[in-house]
């Protein structure tokens, strides 16, 4: 069985797109884990990738990019143990 995953990354803010293999992690009580089959990413992803935030002149923290994804749920955690946030 495959213990790690390919995933797409930006580093540092005005950083190219880089390939990096990650660990899959196994899901939490009440969540899921999915595999991207693709993804589409928007114009805000582009703030992101510049490390900014036009509209508040802020510097943005990186975090996973593209909101249009197409997905399959591999592994659902346990749903008996469900955390109300």
């Amino acid at each position: 069985m495959t213990t790690t995953m390919q995933a797409a990354q930006i580093s540092t803010p005005g950083g190219e797109w880089e390939v990096v293999e990650r660990d899959i992690p196994e899901p939490r009580a009440g969540h899921v884990r999915v595999k991207v089959e693709a993804c589409g990413i928007c114009h805000s992803d582009v703030f992101v990738k510049d490390g900014c935030n036009r509209s508040r002149n802020t510097t943005c923290k990186l975090s996973s990019c593209g909101m249009l994804t197409w997905f399959k749920i591999m592994v659902i955690g346990d749903l008996n143990r469900r955390r109300c946030r």
